[in-house]
């Protein structure tokens, strides 16, 4: 059970950065949510992981990164559908987004978050729930897949992954240009008889999508033994965004001495690989008021992905704006709620 003393939410300057109550609260939130995340894992014998700036501040700094206001966590593959197929079972307060619960997602991570869904309001049962934290909040929860210990199935999956992220984003970029032509958004995902009839789609760019689709499913006929038909009535994004988790579970534990989040693989954003053996000597961390589990060997494991001065704090290496609610907070105050 998460306990936060009322002494935590004060003001305070932490490596000269002013970290204010505001975000205590929000900070404070977010731990409620992976609290309750961990209590689902801990129930069913499920692990789940500090990752990224997370294990970083678990070591360097035994909580949040002053400069940093979100958590990151990570899960194999097999924990990570379990999470998936039984996120019913969570509390009532949380919930698990992922592109099985919306077609609204296009991302392969999921989240943990206070949002129940519907318009943005300001709420006082959420408030009295978290902390007084008005903003909705939430937790990335990163699958990692298994990569083939074979060169050549490494390679082969790598490249027909790729295709198949870009013709999602391709698809995404459709999209757009449709939504900008009945005035709606892409939660009413384009399906196939949608990019045939939109007259605002430039032939060219309909053609080379399909024709890249066309591509795609030989390819995966050739080298996979699937045959991927689009639905003419489903949303292609979302049959895309599911051919792609496919794709990234081609391969299973026995067949592998790694583990990556896969997309970062397809678009060599980042270092992506992780030994598999990171994973299976594990330590709990202090994190603020309470502990999270990451690897043992975090030198090695934050050195692959930060550098070797990894252990220097610096400020302005958060990959998003700060802080996360700053339009919340906009749109509340709007409406006159703040």
């Amino acid at each position: 059970m998460l306990e936060i003393p009322e002494s935590f939410f004060k003001d305070e300057v932490r490596h000269g950065f002013l970290v204010p109550e505001e975000m205590k609260r929000a900070w404070a939130s977010e731990m409620k949510v992976l609290d309750m995340l961990m209590e689902f894992c801990k129930k069913n014998d499920l692990r789940c992981f500090a990752e990224y700036g997370t294990l970083l501040g678990a070591v360097r700094h035994k909580g949040f990164i002053p400069w940093d206001d979100d958590i990151d966590v990570c899960m194999l593959r097999p924990d990570f559908n379990y999470l998936l197929e039984h996120a019913d079972e969570l509390p009532p307060s949380i919930r698990i987004q992922s592109i099985y619960s919306s077609n609204m997602f296009h991302t392969f991570k999921a989240l943990a978050t206070n949002n129940l869904g519907g318009k943005l309001t300001y709420s006082k049962e959420r408030m009295d729930e978290f902390y007084g934290c008005p903003y909705v909040v939430g937790l990335d929860i990163y699958p990692l897949d298994y990569v083939s210990r074979d060169p050549g199935n490494a390679k082969m999956q790598k490249l027909i992954y790729q295709l198949a992220y870009k013709m999602l984003y391709m698809c995404i970029d459709l999209e757009n240009i449709y939504d900008d032509q009945i005035n709606t958004t892409i939660e009413n995902n384009i399906c196939l008889l949608d990019l045939a009839n939109a007259d605002n789609i430039p032939i060219e760019n309909k053609r080379e999508f399909l024709t890249g689709i066309t591509q795609l499913a030989d390819i995966l006929k050739r080298y996979v033994g699937n045959s991927f038909v689009l639905s003419e009535k489903g949303p292609i994004r979302n049959q895309l965004c599911r051919l792609c988790e496919a794709l990234a579970q081609l391969f299973d534990e026995s067949e592998s001495d790694t583990v990556s989040y896969y997309p970062y693989i397809a678009t060599d954003d980042i270092p992506s690989w992780r030994k598999k053996e990171w994973y299976e000597d594990t330590l709990w961390y202090p994190f603020e008021t309470m502990s999270v589990l990451g690897v043992r060997n975090y030198d090695e494991w934050l050195t692959h992905n930060y550098g070797p001065n990894w252990y220097l704090p610096v400020r302005g290496t958060q990959v998003h704006d700060y802080p996360f609610y700053k339009s919340q907070k906009e749109y509340f105050e709007m409406i006159g709620a703040m």
